[in-house]
C-alpha cells in the first residue's frame, strides 16, 4: 500500500467561497452496444443530484462544478441538474476549476494528481465499481484496476466504491 498524501478535511472548515469540482475519467468500452448511461452515468447523476448533498451545498453556499470527460460529449443532453448550486462547466474551464476548487470528486482520472500536487483534498468515487456487466463491457485493464481498488492492492486515501459512502464523506 502506498499512501500518496494523507488528507484531513471537512466541509465545516471551508470558507465562504468554496467549490467542489466533479469530473470522472473516460471508460474504454469494448462492447459497442453498451449504453454508457445504464450504470456509469446514472450513478454520476445520483451523486450530483443527491438531495442531502444539495441541501448542504445550499446551506453552506458551496458551488459544485461538474463536467463530463470530452469523450462523453454525446451524453451532455442526458445531464439534468436539479439544484441551483450545481453548474455544468465547459472543458475550457477545467484548469481554472482545478486551481480554484477546494475539493475534487473523481474516480482514477489523472486530474487527481493535479489536486494532490496542490495538497488539496479529493474523494475518489468509482461510480461503476459494482456494475454487474463490468467484465463484458470494459477492457481488461479497467476491471483489473477496479479489482485492485476493491481488494486494497491499489490504495488511495478517501476512495469509495458506493454512492452513499462518497456522499457522506463529502457532506461530513
Amino acid at each position: 500500500k502506498y499512501n500518496i498524501y494523507k488528507q484531513r478535511f471537512s466541509i465545516e472548515n471551508f470558507n465562504k467561497n468554496i467549490s467542489i469540482f466533479v469530473m470522472f475519467t473516460f471508460r474504454n468500452v469494448t462492447n459497442k452496444s453498451y449504453n454508457m448511461s445504464t450504470f456509469y452515468l446514472n450513478n454520476i447523476l445520483k451523486l450530483i443530484n443527491n438531495v442531502d448533498l444539495n441541501k448542504e451545498l445550499e446551506k453552506k453556499n458551496i458551488t459544485l462544478y461538474f463536467t463530463l470527460h470530452s469523450i462523453f460529449r454525446n451524453y451532455k443532453d442526458e445531464i439534468i441538474i436539479n439544484n441551483k448550486n450545481t453548474k455544468y462547466i465547459k472543458h475550457r474551464d477545467i484548469s481554472k476549476c482545478l486551481m480554484e476548487t477546494n475539493l475534487l470528486v473523481t474516480d482514477f482520472s489523472s486530474i487527481i494528481f493535479d489536486i494532490i500536487y496542490q495538497r488539496k483534498p479529493y474523494i475518489m468515487f468509482i461510480p461503476d465499481a459494482y456494475d454487474p456487466n463490468i467484465k463484458n463491457v470494459y477492457d481488461v485493464g479497467y476491471y483489473e484496476i477496479i479489482d485492485s481498488l476493491k481488494n486494497g492492492t491499489l490504495y488511495f486515501e478517501n476512495r469509495f466504491l458506493n454512492l452513499s459512502e462518497a456522499i457522506n464523506k463529502i457532506i461530513y
